[in-house]
């Protein structure tokens, strides 16, 4: 029986039977996936080996991106609405900072709006019964995965302008220490381009995290 027909999620298991990462179908919220898990839903896992980095961030590293994603809505969630001048001057360091910081929250509003729809299709066809290659089909047409990666990196744009802007044109001390949470931010989030020599394996991952937020970046 062809399990894209039907509401279960659609089964990757090998002929063979084997249920290793390459056949078994991405799981957890859409809205917080790295590129690479895109990858692997719409393309499967030869996408994936023809693109190292993506399959060594899919293997091992899926819950830092979502970690990295979530402090970051909690962050600008907590942000007031912030009307930045629109041409700050060049010696004007609080309204530089307030202009990146509203530039973070256009892009992650961005970022959402295109995320969350995305999302509602997954749900509605999980739970209705509906044609996975057919919404696979649609997701591919319209360059989902090449989408996300571009609004991912205009997110990480965002994030290093503020963490430069801290540490060179901080107002104050108290905004110079917020330099390491966006050096860590950016750490976690991952946009799909970054190399797989770039990347740390689990403890060395967390220990660096640790020395953005307390040791100062």
């Amino acid at each position: 029986e062809d399990s894209n027909s039907t509401g279960s999620r659609p089964s990757r298991v090998g002929q063979d039977g084997a249920c290793t990462w390459h056949h078994l179908d991405v799981g957890g919220d859409c809205r917080y996936w790295p590129v690479s898990a895109w990858a692997q839903f719409l393309l499967g896992w030869t996408e994936l080996d023809a693109h190292p980095p993506w399959r060594f961030e899919y293997q091992t590293q899926l819950d830092l991106h979502s970690l990295g994603l979530t402090a970051l809505q909690a962050f600008v969630d907590m942000l007031p609405i912030l009307y930045a001048p629109l041409e700050p001057t060049a010696d004007d360091d609080l309204g530089l900072l307030m202009a990146a910081l509203n530039t973070l929250q256009l892009q992650w509003e961005q970022y959402w709006n295109t995320v969350t729809p995305l999302h509602s299709a997954l749900m509605d066809t999980f739970h209705n019964g509906g044609d996975w290659d057919a919404l696979k089909t649609e997701f591919l047409s319209n360059n989902v995965h090449g989408t996300v990666a571009h609004l991912l990196k205009g997110l990480r744009a965002a994030i290093f302008d503020l963490e430069q802007l801290c540490r060179q044109r901080s107002p104050g001390p108290e905004v110079a220490e917020a330099a390491g949470l966006f050096e860590g931010l950016n750490f976690l989030v991952n946009d799909g381009s970054r190399p797989v020599e770039d990347a740390a394996h689990g403890p060395s991952r967390w220990t660096s995290m640790a020395f953005f937020l307390f040791g100062g970046g």
